[in-house]
């Protein structure tokens, strides 16, 4: 786990994340622990241990008389295992520093033995004092073996701009079982780019992490580097590009996420890749527009075992693409997770009929229907125009006589139309037309005159007045 010396760090604090002062390694009602050079390294178990006040200042057996405050022996804490402060018998946190306090004033009246009266020793006699869970056995050895089960390593939650910076000779970071949940866009960057290995597996908090990583990745110029370990980070998709400025990177770990499908473009720019490790996902099949993103990495070691896969109809181009694909694929462990009869049935070589696939025999099927069908089509339509055409032909006269008719009616309207617009628009033929309105108009008047006279009346008109002429009855002689 990286040590970053100036940025905060964070601590499991009754399951919440509260910020530590990275300065004073403050870690109330806690023991502490951390490694000693060279000792640890052979046996992980052992290791330096102190105590720490309700105020979270730790006191520690440093060496033979002497009890250090606030300066805990061979470096700050790198675990530290929370206690509860209600186990306590007596009045809580003054009980508590009241058994630190004696305890570390009777210890530096002791001399410093490795095996049998050492740090650890320091904190059971305060736990012995304090009566902490109702007990007064507490010891090294327990000690050891509770802050080995119970004990949680100190963890980073951010990463500041050039963080790095200095380290102009870092080749291997290992950032890995933190929770970053802040990562700057620049926290990469080193100058001359010497990073060849980071370790980010089982260390990003959430979503925003990784959104915050992938610009990191971009702005970080690792041109050099060649190794990257995302493995254990839940990560349910992976953006577009996010590897496109990593042109060297070798070996990419991406196992033991939630991953579900790959987007066309994730693994665009990486021509020197030759490890892609996908295991232990959740995988149920590969897309017919993913296949080509794994093909186009060429001839490369790529682990897709241990993954959920269903073997139904949709897997058939996956199963294809395994028994085509150039790539190194493990496939021994590319087997079925599901239906319940193929569990355990190895991907390549799985025939169509093994997984209930009918679906492409169906589509071959009616497109060749489809295809007959517009042949039938045309067909039809080609045998009615030819019957429309020869009946056309049988009747060419008729045809002939009807639209030599039309003709001829067309003429004759229009010529009609022709001449009265040829009277109406000469003024010289104007008089003509009112004379024939006024003598209509003098028809109309004679004409009811004469309805209305009686029957022995006869009206006789002229072009001026009407004349009246009576008739007397005969005369006999």
């Amino acid at each position: 786990m990286a040590e970053l010396d100036d940025t905060d760090i964070m601590m499991n604090y009754n399951g919440d994340y509260l910020k530590g002062d990275r300065k004073n390694s403050r870690y109330p009602y806690c023991i502490v622990w951390t490694p000693i050079p060279i000792l640890s390294w052979v046996l992980p178990f052992i290791g330096h241990m102190g105590i720490c006040t309700s105020s979270g200042v730790i006191r520690d057996f440093a060496g033979s008389y002497f009890v250090s405050e606030d300066n805990m022996g061979f470096g700050r804490p790198t675990k530290y295992w929370k206690l509860d402060v209600d186990k306590v018998c007596g009045h809580g946190a003054a009980t508590w520093d009241k058994a630190v306090l004696d305890a570390s004033e009777e210890y530096k009246c002791r001399p410093h033995n490795l095996c049998f009266d050492n740090c650890h020793s320091h904190v059971a006699m305060a736990l012995n004092l304090m009566r902490y869970d109702n007990s007064t056995s507490w010891n090294m050895v327990n000690l050891c073996m509770l802050s080995l089960i119970h004990g949680k390593h100190v963890r980073i939650t951010e990463i500041a701009s050039h963080s790095f910076s200095a380290l102009v000779n870092l080749r291997f970071l290992d950032l890995s079982g933190n929770q970053l949940a802040l990562i700057h866009p620049e926290a990469l960057s080193i100058p001359g780019s010497p990073l060849q290995e980071l370790n980010l597996s089982h260390s990003l908090y959430n979503f925003t992490a990784l959104t915050d990583l992938t610009t990191a990745l971009r702005w970080g110029g690792l041109q050099g580097l060649l190794c990257l370990d995302l493995s254990g980070n839940h990560l349910a998709l992976l953006p577009p590009g996010m590897f496109s400025h990593l042109p060297n990177l070798q070996q990419l770990f991406l196992a033991n996420n939630s991953l579900v499908t790959i987007y066309t473009g994730t693994f665009s720019g990486m021509n020197h890749l030759e490890v892609l490790d996908l295991r232990h996902n959740a995988f149920r099949t590969f897309r017919g527009d993913t296949l080509p993103e794994l093909e186009k990495l060429g001839n490369i070691r790529i682990l897709l075992g241990n993954n959920p896969y269903t073997c139904s109809c949709e897997i058939h181009n996956y199963v294809a693409w395994l028994n085509e694909s150039k790539a190194q694929v493990d496939v021994d462990a590319v087997r079925c997770a599901s239906p319940r009869g193929l569990t355990g049935t190895q991907l390549r070589g799985l025939g169509v009929k093994t997984i209930g696939c009918v679906v492409p025999v169906q589509t071959e099927v009616t497109d060749l229907t489809l295809q007959t069908s517009y042949v039938f089509l045309g067909l039809v339509l080609g045998f009615v125009g030819m019957v429309f055409l020869f009946v056309l032909y049988l009747n060419r006269n008729g045809m002939k006589r009807w639209i030599i008719e039309m003709r001829d009616a067309c003429r004759d309207v229009l010529e009609g139309y022709h001449y009265r617009y040829e009277i109406d628009s000469d003024p010289r033929l104007g008089h003509i037309s009112a004379h024939n309105s006024v003598n209509r108009a003098q028809g109309h008047l004679a004409l009811t005159l004469l309805q209305q006279q009686p029957n022995d009346t006869c009206v006789v008109p002229t072009d001026t007045h009407v004349k009246q002429v009576t008739t007397s009855p005969p005369i006999s002689l």
